[in-house]
């Protein structure tokens, strides 16, 4: 069953998002939804209050009662304020002790209502009740031979895709993706957000933008649902059925938590949920077509090893990392195609690919590294698992990423 839904995605992917096809079915027409010109909610001060500074706010959640619980990556806490944004308490702190964090980055709501925090710099997600108590610890197992992204964020055909799925029961948003119309080509991902009304964000734009985004909504069957603007300089972090929370910067860069309400049309269908996707205990992603060549995998690696290399060069004269080959004075075979996610002062994620298989390999340096991404590894899926070459030609698990400042 496994085999045979992987292959149905691969069919797709190779249908829609490669060829610039769109799968889509039907005459379904976009919804437009609108939020509420000024947020409903706003947590967050320049000055006063200790509780209301906030800094390095990651990410943030509204409760099943009501309360929002908000990462401060800054003091390396979990912080609640009510529904009215009044300051409850916090936990954590800054270690790497049970219920401490080195590096708090996202938050979820896992079963039972439990809260599920992930510590980057620990690689590791921490669970406490939701009065702060803590329950446990879990380790990812990185075997990128197994599954190369164990966490929430994962790449996928030129999609950066953030879902809170397991990696087990992904194929059906893959096949999602897949339907999706063709996006500029000379954009390096389209990012995605799977919502747990079932439904998937996309944006060609990332979050936060100086500029207002219009963001495209879509149902697991590559349907349009929605189109919805957001605010300039506002980072998604809870997408719910009728509201949306996330960060915000003002013009000095201070952090606010802010909530917004969603006004849709009378009789707007609600999403499917995930529940049936979490049900699937064998629907993990094919991310490469077949056996990637032995000569494949180490052309690829190489190249990101003497990228890697250009970069720091680079990043001694400039003090930012590029995404400009031509800064980088790299040549690039004929085949290839490079694509920069990031590349700022404080770190550079890349991806190269191999136009002819799909093959692919990712590379993060620094302090901006995706959820659950090792920095400084090297990830090639379907290479490792023949030969090993991706990880030999990469920098060595764990290593620290050079340059990268915070």
């Amino acid at each position: 069953m496994r085999k045979m839904l992987s292959l149905f995605v691969v069919f797709l992917a190779a249908c829609g998002t490669e060829r610039g096809d769109s799968a889509r079915t039907g005459s379904t027409e976009a919804e437009a939804w609108t939020l509420s010109l000024e947020p409903t909610l706003s947590i967050g001060v320049l000055e006063g209050d200790d509780a209301y500074q906030l800094h390095v706010a990651t990410s943030s959640r509204r409760l099943s009662d009501g309360r929002i619980a908000v990462v401060n990556g800054g003091t390396s806490e979990v912080r609640f304020f009510s529904a009215e944004g009044e300051y409850i308490g916090a936990f954590g702190g800054e270690g790497s002790g049970p219920g401490e964090f080195r590096q708090a980055t996202h938050l979820h709501l896992a079963e039972d209502d439990r809260l599920r925090v992930w510590d980057q710099r620990l690689l590791r997600y921490s669970f406490h009740r939701t009065d702060g108590t803590h329950l446990s610890v879990e380790g990812l197992q990185f075997d990128t031979s197994v599954e190369p992204y164990p966490a929430d964020v994962w790449y996928y055909r030129r999609h950066l895709i953030d879902s809170p799925v397991s990696a087990t029961s992904r194929a059906p948003i893959a096949a999602a993706v897949a339907k999706l119309p063709a996006f500029d080509s000379t954009r390096a991902v389209r990012y995605v957000w799977v919502t747990e009304q079932g439904r998937l964000w996309t944006s060609e734009e990332e979050l936060p933008a100086d500029t207002p985004v219009e963001i495209s909504v879509w149902s697991l069957e590559g349907e349009p649902v929605a189109t919805v603007t957001v605010p300039a300089q506002f980072e998604l972090h809870d997408i719910g059925p009728d509201y949306l929370l996330g960060r915000w910067f003002d013009d000095l860069d201070v952090n606010y938590v802010r909530e917004y309400s969603i006004d849709k049309p009378a009789g707007s269908a609600r999403g499917p949920g995930l529940s049936e996707l979490r049900a699937l205990e064998d629907a993990s992603v094919e991310y490469v077509v077949g056996e990637v060549p032995a000569e494949t995998s180490v052309a690829l690696a190489s190249l990101f090893k003497n990228m890697a290399s250009k970069q720091e060069i680079n990043y001694s004269t400039a003090m930012s990392y590029t995404a400009d080959l031509g800064q980088l004075e790299m040549e690039i075979p004929t085949g290839i195609r490079v694509d920069f996610i990031e590349a700022t002062p404080r770190g550079w994620t890349g991806v190269v690919t191999d136009t002819a298989t799909g093959a692919h390999c990712v590379l993060s340096y620094g302090n901006n590294t995706p959820m659950g991404w090792q920095g400084g590894r090297l990830i090639c899926p379907g290479a490792a698992k023949k030969d090993g070459a991706a990880k030999k030609g990469g920098a060595k698990p764990g290593a620290k990423p050079g340059g990268g400042k915070s």
